[in-house]
């Protein structure tokens, strides 16, 4: 989260293409903790808590050091990486599980497009991730030319991460009161609506306050939608089948 999040801040190419490359299956780094004993939980909000903790080291840098350029954030994201290569060390061992019948965890969930409901499911779900790119590679410059202060970006950007952490706590009374299909609906519809009020531009103060709704249109989209390919799907092919609709997100498409 946090090498991630500092790497995707400042308004540079070398920047995004570090971004790009640094981000990795973010079901990965939940098995390994849940691994360890910890609910599935508190580790997703960790991760939250990473990307606001680097908005706000970033701009209170670019604060007290105001001759600094933005480009100060890729000197920390090395730091943290190293820190977290030593950290990731320490993991236990967690192989594949054997226990799969099919050799392969990707043509198994090849194998689950016959259904419908899971490929209109699959199909959506890549569509979606394909536009959310265009917000996780692009909202540093975009709030920057509405107005917003290149120092305080991060902190505009935080306020989604802030949201997403007061919706992951609804989520688990949402999914159950209005199921998989309603809540994923809420979350794509969370997505529509901001990209519809970003598209206006103006005034700068509307354009932050939709900022907010990152939090409805990631527990409710992404997480809710990650959640629905968990409960589905065979326990050897469950990190395959979240990951693949992701891939346009990971990679930046």
């Amino acid at each position: 989260g946090l090498p991630a999040a500092m790497a995707s801040l400042p308004n540079d190419d070398w920047s995004r293409k570090l971004a790009r490359e640094r981000k990795r299956s973010p079901e990965a780094a939940l098995r390994e903790k849940v691994a360890q004993g910890l609910p599935p939980p508190l580790v997703r909000l960790w991760g939250t808590v990473g990307w606001i903790s680097a908005g706000l080291t970033l701009n209170g840098w670019l604060t007290w050091h105001p001759e600094r350029p933005v480009g100060d954030c890729l000197y920390l994201t090395a730091l943290l990486c190293v820190v977290e290569t030593c950290y990731a060390l320490t993991l236990p061992h967690t192989p594949p599980k054997k226990e799969g019948v099919e050799r392969s965890a990707l043509v198994k969930v090849i194998k689950m497009l016959r259904d419908p409901s899971f490929l209109v499911f699959s199909a959506f779900a890549f569509l979606l991730l394909v536009f959310t790119s265009f917000y996780y590679t692009f909202a540093g410059q975009y709030f920057e030319k509405i107005g917003v202060e290149q120092k305080n970006v991060s902190v505009v950007l935080a306020i989604g991460q802030v949201m997403e952490i007061l919706t992951m706590f609804l989520l688990p009374w949402v999914y159950r009161k209005a199921g998989a299909k309603g809540t994923i609906a809420i979350g794509v519809g969370a997505w529509a609506l901001r990209f519809a009020i970003f598209a206006l531009a103006e005034p700068k103060e509307l354009m932050i306050a939709a900022q907010a709704l990152h939090g409805v249109c990631f527990a409710f989209g992404i997480a809710a939608a990650m959640i629905y390919a968990e409960r589905i799907c065979d326990p050897d092919v469950r990190g395959r089948s979240a990951a693949d609709p992701a891939q346009p997100n990971a990679h930046n498409t």
